[in-house]
């Protein structure tokens, strides 16, 4: 399965432990593991046989990142910096699988470039086990809204059909992230690029991951027009949400 450039094709977990990671993820999305890397350091995560995200083993914050596919790593991260972006990991190679990137936007979001070299990224979305959406939690939604429209040519569109001041990123007419703006009252949230996977049900998922270690953040909560999610952390702290999307 391949991606259209500038559309997000895969998700990696970055985690200390990837042995807790594998039987979290197995309990909670029915996900089962395969090395990509023979010291390994590099995993995917399966869903029916098929690759639904990345698991690797590092050092640097526990957290989920979604990565944007591209044709050039070097020249998409020279202009990301050229806009204010900080360089976290500047591109590197992961042999057999893809030349990579990892940069943090003005607005605060985390996320990752994904070069192929062997490896499309996801083989499934947009199913349940599989990433479903991401969405930038920010404070600054203008700078975001800027860096992105002069990065990606992302056009962001303004709605209410969430029920909540909620904008979409597109490419022509298709729709290929959120941007959400933290509340006045939610606290002392970072912002963040939020993966959201999909589920066939909710509730019955936060049960399987609480089961597993894991802790509710938020919700379940049903999202006008959209479905019923909830915000889980895994064992080690990486935020993700659980999405049952609406029958269509």
């Amino acid at each position: 399965m391949t991606h259209p450039q500038h559309t997000f094709c895969f998700a990696e977990l970055n985690t200390h432990d990837v042995e807790r990671a594998q039987r979290f993820y197995a309990a909670t999305f029915g996900w089962t593991s395969e090395p990509l890397a023979e010291d390994g350091a590099y995993l995917v995560f399966q869903h029916g046989g098929r690759d639904v995200a990345g698991l690797r083993r590092g050092k640097g914050a526990t957290r989920w990142i979604p990565y944007l596919c591209v044709d050039n790593a070097e020249a998409t991260t020279v202009r990301a910096r050229e806009l204010r972006a900080s360089v976290i990991a500047p591109p590197f190679n992961v042999d057999g699988i893809a030349r990579k990137a990892v940069i943090q936007d003005p607005a605060g979001g985390v996320l990752g470039l994904w070069e192929p070299h062997g490896h499309h990224g996801a083989a499934l979305l947009d199913a349940a086990g599989a990433m479903w959406w991401a969405e930038l939690v920010t404070r600054d939604v203008q700078g975001a809204k800027a860096f992105y429209a002069s990065l990606l040519g992302w056009k962001p569109v303004d709605t209410l059909k969430y029920g909540i001041r909620y904008s979409v990123f597109k490419m022509q007419d298709d729709a290929v992230a959120g941007l959400l703006p933290i509340g006045a009252d939610w606290g002392p949230v970072s912002p963040y690029w939020q993966v959201l996977f999909a589920v066939d049900g909710c509730d019955a998922a936060v049960e399987r991951a609480k089961a597993a270690g894991g802790t509710l953040v938020f919700g379940p909560n049903d999202i006008p027009n959209a479905g019923r999610a909830a915000i889980i952390s895994d064992p080690a702290g990486a935020i993700f949400v659980a999405m049952q999307p609406n029958e269509t």
